[in-house]
């Protein structure tokens, strides 16, 4: 496709840049000046509630902010208890859906209110504790609440969003914070 845009928009283009740890790469090649249109979601991933802020990246501020309940409460008051359902009714797949259809349902909000589309946002960064990162990402945290409370990871490099379900541009990228600790 780079041909053809580089020469439908006179040769002006705007690049959009990924960071994958040490790497970067091109993750959009739009014609003319498209930056207004790169937004990012930051996500605190709250064992209680989670919130969305929608960041326009090119001007570097919030547009708006959205919340709501971490949906994984049914199965849980607390992160404990919510491992030992997992592991108890092989729910882990079933934390992962509940967490990351609260993520979508925030960003999606947060989307249409701004009269955005999904494809303007590239990037999503998660905050959360070591058991919502781990129930994010996929990762058992069961062995988190047994001596040596060791996490499956501390560190998770950015992956493509779409690879734990989070919708927003095809090629965005989920960030997620180091983890402290075992909690």
């Amino acid at each position: 496709r780079l041909p053809g845009i580089l020469r439908s928009s006179n040769w002006k283009v705007t690049v959009t840049l990924g960071y994958r740890g040490s790497s970067v790469e091109i993750m959009e090649i739009q014609g003319g000046n498209a930056s207004e249109g790169n937004y990012g979601v930051a996500v605190d991933v709250g064992t209680t509630t989670v919130v969305a802020h929608l960041l326009n990246l090119s001007r570097g501020e919030t547009v708006d902010t959205e919340a709501t309940y971490n949906s994984q409460i049914k199965y849980g008051d607390d992160y404990i208890q919510r491992i030992m359902y997992a592991a108890e009714n092989t729910a882990m797949d079933l934390m992962q859906e509940v967490l990351v259809e609260d993520i979508n349902h925030l960003i999606s909000t947060l989307v249409k209110r701004n009269h955005l589309s999904i494809h303007d946002i590239h990037a999503v960064v998660c905050a959360g504790n070591t058991v919502m990162t781990h129930f994010l990402l996929g990762l058992d945290p069961a062995n988190i609440r047994k001596e040596p409370y060791l996490p499956t990871a501390s560190f998770v490099l950015p992956l493509r969003a779409h690879e734990v379900g989070i919708k927003i541009n095809n090629n965005g990228l989920l960030y997620t914070l180091p983890c402290v600790g075992a909690y």
